[in-house]
């Protein structure tokens, strides 16, 4: 909060006000450029130079400023004494700066420079053109590339400055009262075809900009490969690779963050094109509503020209214009007829009575899967046993086993799967696997990988 209250403090100081000197630094500052006043001035310089302001813009000023009313702002930052001579001065550099700044806004270089030019300028990889992180930092890292990050910046503030330029163009056309529905047309196509070119220039850019980026995504991907395919005995090569990739990472990430920024006020100036429809739309109401306004008085004068007559007084109508006659009379509101309303007859509430046979048949399934998972369980342990005694057992025996005791497959799936997973949990068990089908049950196609279960040690293929 200190460095705004310094700022708020030493604003005028740091921006004087045109009556306190800041008409007189620019045109100092002019005067210097075309050779007119030398680059160190005399207090007569200055003085004649108030003067000449104060008659250019007189209904500007309450009064001519006065060198001694001003000189102890402008001695601050704009102003300084040449040493050895007290009556001579000259312009500091931030005065300079500040002139050229105003300048460089009013005047912008870029303002007639595409923008998918100044991407292509400085946006662009060339085929085999970067091989190592250095040359990557070189051309396209934070301080190298703060250059051509500041071009595009300002061709895209000119494209804005040209925009609002043209929407207050859309604005003056449409308060013309006196040109005609030709000429408003005209003067509008010309300003949406300024429109036109710069979404097409805009879109073209965007392109040029998505090209790049993929490009340098494909450099860091490069980078990234070398450093996968370097063995790890080659150490100075591999930290090679890895720093140019990690400088690569730094580079993408900060021209990432760039180009997302330029996307938004690249959105933004889009949503102003898109809104010049608005404008096209007032074009017309204005061309609809002058013609019908034109349509209205010539009907009307037409109407005077045939029931008017002159005379040497006053031009007299011969007819009467007709008149509205308002009734004042009371009409009662009509009688309101009430119906009554139907009553409904009441709710009824139906019980139902147990449906035995959905009972029944629920009672059956719920029987039913309790004996089956009884009967995996039953197997599953059984199997256990076995294997715990020290028997070897295949998945192929186990499964026809339990299909030959009369259970169906889905009993036999689930308890070679269950034991599977049992089995899977204890390390003194384990689990061998062949890539080899066998045949479980031929009339269903259904085969199994010939799969061993034992003690020993815990391998689970």
């Amino acid at each position: 909060m200190m460095r705004y209250n310094e700022l708020f403090d030493n604003y005028d100081l740091l921006l004087p006000r045109k009556e306190r000197g800041g008409y007189l630094i620019i045109a100092l500052y002019e005067k210097i450029e075309s050779k007119e006043l030398d680059y160190c001035f005399s207090l007569s310089d200055i003085e004649n130079v108030l003067h000449e302001i104060y008659l250019d813009r007189k209904e500007e000023f309450k009064s001519e400023p006065q060198w001694s009313k001003i000189r102890d702002v402008l001695f601050n930052y704009y102003l300084r004494n040449v040493p050895g001579e007290p009556w001579k001065y000259y312009l500091t550099d931030h005065a300079k700066s500040i002139i050229e700044l105003m300048r460089a806004k009013l005047e912008n270089p870029y303002k007639d420079h595409l923008l998918q030019k100044s991407f292509q300028e400085a946006f662009t990889i060339r085929h085999g053109e970067i091989n190592s992180g250095e040359e990557l930092e070189r051309k396209f890292g934070r301080i190298f590339i703060m250059g051509p990050k500041g071009i595009v910046l300002q061709k895209i503030e000119s494209l804005e400055d040209e925009l609002r330029d043209a929407y207050k163009d859309l604005n003056h056309i449409l308060d013309n009262d006196q040109a005609t529905a030709t000429t408003l047309v005209q003067q509008f196509a010309k300003v949406f075809k300024t429109f036109g070119e710069k979404a097409e220039d805009i879109n073209r850019a965007i392109i040029s900009k998505d090209k790049f980026l993929s490009d340098l995504k494909f450099v860091k991907d490069d980078f990234y490969s070398r450093m996968e395919t370097t063995s790890f005995q080659d150490h100075i090569l591999l930290k090679k690779h890895k720093l140019d990739w990690e400088k690569a990472e730094l580079i993408l990430t900060d021209i990432s963050d760039f180009f997302n920024e330029v996307d938004n006020k690249l959105r933004m100036i889009r949503q102003r094109i898109y809104h010049a429809n608005d404008k096209l739309n007032e074009l017309k109401e204005t061309i609809s509503a002058r013609a019908s306004y034109k349509i209205k008085l010539s009907k009307l004068q037409t109407f005077l020209l045939q029931y008017s007559r002159f005379s040497k007084d006053d031009n007299v109508f011969s007819i009467e214009l007709p008149q509205k006659h308002f009734f004042n009379q009371y009409r009662p509101l009509p009688p309101i007829k009430i119906h009554e309303l139907i009553k409904s007859p009441p709710d009824m509430i139906i019980e139902l009575g147990p449906d035995k046979i959905y009972e029944e048949e629920e009672r059956k399934k719920i029987q039913l899967e309790v004996e089956r998972q009884e009967a995996v369980n039953k197997w599953k342990h059984h199997f256990i046993e076995e294997l715990t005694l020290g028997r070897k057992l295949n998945a192929e025996n186990i499964m026809n086993k339990v299909l030959q005791e009369g259970s169906d497959l889905s009993v036999a799936y689930d308890v070679i799967s269950s034991l599977i997973g049992s089995v899977s949990e204890r390390p003194e068990l384990t689990i061998n696997v062949e890539h080899y089908l066998t045949e479980i049950k031929a009339d269903e196609n259904i085969y199994l990988w010939k799969t061993t279960i034992q003690k020993g040690n815990h391998m689970n293929s």
